[in-house]
């Protein structure tokens, strides 16, 4: 009688370990990963300038990027995780085109180009099946900017933080124990105020944006 009970008690327990995300199924999103992603990527450029009777139009820098990255996955719990990451784009944006006005007669035109944009992000993740984890990502970024005059240019720096989540889906495991996965994201970031002088003018520049990516990884 007490064999069967235990018998009854095993089924039920590996019955439940079937069915419900443990440890086991966390450990297959853990560890270190490369990753490769694309999609659509915007920058936005928000113009402040210490006159207030100057002004700007809004400039839109958008493109297709590559982002390359690299990141390790801890486990916390029997669903939950924790991922940290650094990623950087391969890929100039498209630039975009704004005019500048004094007292509104127009001063000149320029163009906004994105280039060199890196990214540490901290990953917090849940486990939603045994193949599928979501995550919200919470990062720093950085991106060299050239502002291009008619005859001369500026380049700076912008850095900001940015907020986003995704979904990743495991769907392969080799022979050498590594798992392939692809994911889905979306990423709003926004910029910290840059003080910059262009030719007599004075302003401070924010750039900030979003972008939608598909991407492909390997977990190793």
């Amino acid at each position: 009688m007490k064999q069967h009970t235990w018998m009854v008690a095993m089924g039920s327990v590996l019955a439940m370990a079937a069915t419900t995300p443990g440890f086991a199924q966390m450990k297959e999103f853990t560890g270190a990963s490369i990753y490769g992603s694309t999609g659509y990527n915007t920058w936005g450029t928000d113009w402040s300038f210490a006159s207030g009777s100057l002004t700007a139009d809004a400039s839109t820098s958008a493109g297709f990027p590559l982002y390359v990255g690299i990141d390790h996955t801890w486990a916390l719990s029997d669903t939950n995780s924790l991922g940290l990451s650094i990623e950087r784009n391969f890929i100039k944006s498209a630039t975009g085109n704004t005019c500048f006005y004094a007292s509104g007669a127009n001063q000149g035109c320029g163009s906004v180009t994105v280039d060199d944009s890196y990214q540490v992000s901290i990953l917090p993740g849940v486990l939603i099946d045994k193949s599928s984890l979501v995550y919200g990502k919470l990062g720093y970024y950085s991106a060299g900017v050239t502002l291009a005059g008619t005859s001369q240019s500026w380049t700076y720096t912008q850095t900001g933080y940015s907020l986003g989540a995704g979904v990743k889906k495991l769907f392969h495991l080799d022979s050498a124990g590594n798992n392939f996965y692809i994911f889905g994201e979306s990423n709003y970031r926004f910029g910290n105020a840059v003080g910059q002088s262009l030719g007599n003018y004075a302003l401070d520049l924010k750039l900030g944006g979003m972008n939608v990516l598909v991407g492909l990884g390997m977990h190793f």
